[in-house]
């Protein structure tokens, strides 16, 4: 009796190992680094589908943590047989989370959030549950590339796409998933590589497209399209950019004024010298002038021309060309670099390795930067954008919802820098947000030192909201 019931196991185990155990130890990110910091190891799924009755897992793959805590729907795990069937995997470090059949109640939110000492991470998959009769639709996208990808020439880059094609029980039906350059020719690279991956035996398929030792021809559209028919695809696309190119050219124009008007003083000062050698010009008009550009030329000598990046939502375009972009070109010294962020996964590791390298951010915080408009969701997205070693500036386009007043235990413990307003077109100043301490001083914020709890960021914002918006 207990032969047959191993015999029976083994299938179970071999199945487990080769579908959980394994997926956290694949396919991990080319520059993930044998420290100890807390980070995810590769691209984790938002999205997952599986139909019913059938073995499946989800995952949380990352590093340098101390614990794991899983949730369904904001309820910690572990849950009872009603609200889902998944169990935790010892096995696997608890990065992973399993059922031997599914059924349609495990439907839901699923949330893994990571601790260590002094950080916390967190990862949500929403998990649909399809009819145990089979899928024959469109491809379900389970990890869309970034609107924006950002490299430096002579870096290495990798794009991910992957979706739920199911299975199509017909003798001509295949999956395909092809990565493509749009443009005159749309061969990709010779220096790239792409490389086919499948899961849950083969109803999920994806692929990575790596490109090493970036060259200035490869910037630009890459496109992944996934079919399960002929005429059933989607397509995934990312705009490889190089972020020194973009913010020499938003620069460019701030340097070009600043030679000029060096040029012109010196012109304007030997005019000076030799017009006093003929004689007193204390009062005249010429001298008047040229004290003028020499106070000028002065004061953009001190600018430090630096870059800031804006991170933004995808419903907030306009407010960003319209009004943020030319108010912080005309009025402040910095280089404005828009980013938009998806409000599933926040910010990539390349992308946090991008704000601390530039040092100063703005986010725009609004209904399109965040799932939902809820002291949780606003807390999740400031969560997942802010670093510690960079400097951020929140501008508040609408009033926080009323249940922010108790403030944020969630974020006990952890500090970020910062500086927050409600936005004001006419009295607007980037330069007072991230340099004037005084002056935010004078608005009762109290910051100290441009450091803040996230713990009393989020009553202090909404009564500043209250009071400007």
């Amino acid at each position: 009796m207990l032969f047959i019931l191993l015999i029976r196991l083994v299938p179970l185990f071999v199945l487990i190992a080769g579908t959980s155990l394994d997926f956290c130890s694949k396919d991990l990110y080319p520059s993930s680094e044998p420290n100890n910091d807390l980070q995810f190891t590769k691209e984790l799924r938002p999205w997952e589908y599986a139909v019913d009755s059938v073995f499946k897992s989800l995952h949380c793959c990352a590093k340098g943590y101390l614990s794991i805590e899983w949730f369904k729907d904001g309820r910690p795990y572990p849950w009872p047989g009603d609200v889902s069937s998944f169990i935790l995997y010892p096995e696997a470090a608890n990065q992973t989370i399993y059922t031997k059949v599914l059924k349609v109640s495990d439907a839901g939110n699923y949330t893994c959030r990571l601790h260590n000492d002094t950080r916390h991470s967190v990862h949500k998959t929403e998990l649909k549950v399809l009819d145990s009769s089979g899928y024959t639709g469109h491809p379900l996208a389970t990890y869309r590339p970034q609107p924006t990808s950002l490299a430096d020439v002579g870096q290495s880059t990798r794009l991910f796409c992957e979706a739920f094609v199911g299975h199509i029980d017909l003798p001509d039906a295949s999956n395909e998933v092809k990565w493509v350059k749009e443009g005159i020719h749309s061969h990709l690279p010779t220096h790239a590589t792409v490389d086919h991956i499948n899961r849950d035996k083969g109803q999920i398929v994806g692929a990575y497209l790596t490109i090493t030792n970036i060259l200035e021809s490869d910037f630009g559209m890459y496109s992944c399209s996934i079919s399960n028919t002929g005429d059933q695809n989607i397509v995934l696309k990312t705009e490889l950019r190089a972020f020194a190119s973009d913010m020499d050219e938003l620069c460019s124009y701030d340097l070009a004024i600043v030679f000029i008007f060096a040029l012109s003083t010196v012109v304007f000062l030997c005019i000076l010298v030799y017009m006093k050698k003929l004689h007193s010009i204390e009062n005249s008009p010429v001298h008047q002038l040229v004290n003028k550009m020499v106070e000028m030329s002065r004061n953009l000598r001190n600018k430090q021309l630096s870059g800031v990046i804006i991170l933004y939502g995808d419903g907030d375009d306009t407010f960003i060309e319209d009004k943020l972009l030319p108010s912080l070109r005309a009025n402040s010294r910095y280089c404005p670099f828009p980013l938009k962020i998806s409000t599933e996964w926040g910010l990539t590791e390349d992308n946090k390795e991008l704000c601390e390298r530039v040092g100063k951010v703005i986010i725009v915080l609004s209904k399109h930067s965040v799932r939902s408009w809820t002291k949780d969701g606003i807390n999740e997205s400031l969560r997942n954008t802010m670093t510690i070693n960079a400097h951020y500036c929140v501008i508040l386009k609408q009033v926080l919802p009323n249940d922010l007043e108790d403030g944020n235990k969630f974020f006990h413990g952890q500090k970020f820098k910062f500086t927050l307003t409600p936005w004001d077109e006419e009295s607007f100043a980037i330069e007072t947000l991230f340099k004037n301490e005084e002056l935010e001083r004078s608005r009762n914020l109290r910051l100290n030192s441009h450091r803040i709890t996230i713990k009393r960021f989020i009553p202090i914002i909404h009564r500043s909201a209250e009071e400007n918006v």
